[in-house]
């Protein structure tokens, strides 16, 4: 009986990735009866990521973390180190990258995004000679990994955007990183959407039928969600059509600096009495809030997927999203409420403007219904489609 463990960073970012580790266990157990490990390089802390980990604990064999830090150098040297370990006790290792790097090592890959491999978009200025040196380091790590046995069979991308991207990028760089781009190249690849409770959802909150004039912006509290556009749109509905909308943001605070930030923002372009801000809230009250909102507001350009669009989608929210992103290139979405640049404000808020008068219940319930193609029972039978496909050759 093949013995598996997950490794990821840590659970206390809340998201997309960290979901992706837990269903990846429930899968495992119900499709083969078998109970995996998670190895986390960081110890969870957060109140909200010990209860998720506790509601899943059902579907874990051993749960271990191996460092306090998830600072670059205490992943690459726990990597390595903890992959040592693991490879004597475990046949089959699922490395979830949101380890952000090129690092393609074990059996099975879920890749959220390469941002290592994008080095104009991660890396500025001098920056960019430490991410073509820590490709170069990856790549050999990479090579030692692999030797006396075949590349990483398996790589699974979060959307069709982020697999065009990574094979785009590791063709780019294939003269500095040739062993990445062979793995990348020569493994089975499989496009599975991160998991969400749609299915939960819809069975346990009835879609609001009447509702304010509410903007949601739901997302991790970091400068590089560029959040700070969404109260310059404000500003604009309020002052130039006439919308005095409401703007909730909802998230977990991984920056405080950028969150007194925004909130100084608000103040100073005077709409702090129609932002409200929800830090670290419950999945319960995240949908509450959600469902009674009219538009979810998405402003990050280049989303690889985007669970909260799909939150916001089964809330019966209209997404209001970038065109470059995950679910915008899956074309299912009405391209009225899709935008190509964050910095025309005036032409984003005229989108915003346009989805809060024309949002119906009608329109909600059409939401929620494509919302449940990414529901986490999809994503579960997708992973385990992948890997009786793969190790089962």
């Amino acid at each position: 009986m093949r013995k598996w463990i997950i490794l990821h960073t840590d659970l206390d970012a809340y998201g997309g990735a960290e979901r992706v580790c837990l269903e990846v266990a429930r899968a495992i157990y119900e499709g083969f009866g078998i109970k995996p490990g998670i190895a986390l390089i960081k110890r969870p802390k957060e109140p909200q990521s010990l209860a998720l980990l506790t509601r899943y604990s059902h579907y874990i064999d051993k749960f271990m973390w191996f460092s306090e830090s998830v600072r670059p150098v205490t992943i690459k040297s726990t990597v390595l180190q903890v992959l040592t370990k693991l490879k004597k006790s475990y046949d089959k290792v699922f490395i979830n990258n949101g380890l952000y790097s090129s690092l393609l090592l074990g059996s099975a890959v879920y890749i959220h995004y390469p941002f290592n491999l994008d080095i104009d978009n991660t890396f500025f200025g001098i920056e960019k000679i430490y991410g073509v040196s820590t490709l170069m380091i990856n790549d050999i790590i990479n090579s030692l990994y692999h030797i006396g046995e075949p590349y990483s069979r398996l790589l699974i991308f979060n959307s069709r955007y982020t697999l065009n991207k990574t094979i785009q990028l590791a063709k780019k760089l294939a003269f500095i990183t040739p062993i990445t781009f062979e793995i990348i190249r020569n493994a089975k690849k499989f496009v599975i959407f991160p998991p969400v409770e749609v299915a939960k959802i819809v069975e346990n909150v009835p879609l609001e039928k009447d509702r304010e004039n509410i903007v949601v912006v739901l997302s991790r509290i970091t400068s590089t969600k560029k959040l700070e556009y969404s109260l310059y749109i404000l500003r604009v509905l309020h002052q130039f059509f006439s919308v005095k909308a409401k703007l909730y943001i909802m998230g977990a605070l991984n920056d405080s600096a950028y969150y007194h930030y925004l909130k100084s923002m608000a103040k100073r372009l005077h709409i702090e009495d129609f932002v409200e801000f929800f830090i670290n809230v419950s999945d319960e009250e995240k949908i509450r809030l959600l469902n009674k909102a009219k538009v979810l507001f998405h402003p990050t350009p280049g989303e690889h997927f985007g669970m909260a669009i799909v939150e916001g989608m089964t809330a019966g929210a209209i997404p209001v999203i970038h065109r470059e992103s995950g679910i915008g290139s899956l074309r299912i979405l009405d391209e009225n409420y899709m935008f190509t640049n964050i910095e025309n404000i005036v032409d984003v808020a005229k989108i915003i403007a346009g989805a809060l008068n024309n949002w119906s219940y009608e329109y909600a319930f059409k939401m929620r219904y494509l919302a449940m193609q990414f529901d986490s029972a999809v994503f579960r039978r997708g992973i385990l489609e992948a890997f009786s496909y793969v190790f089962s050759k």
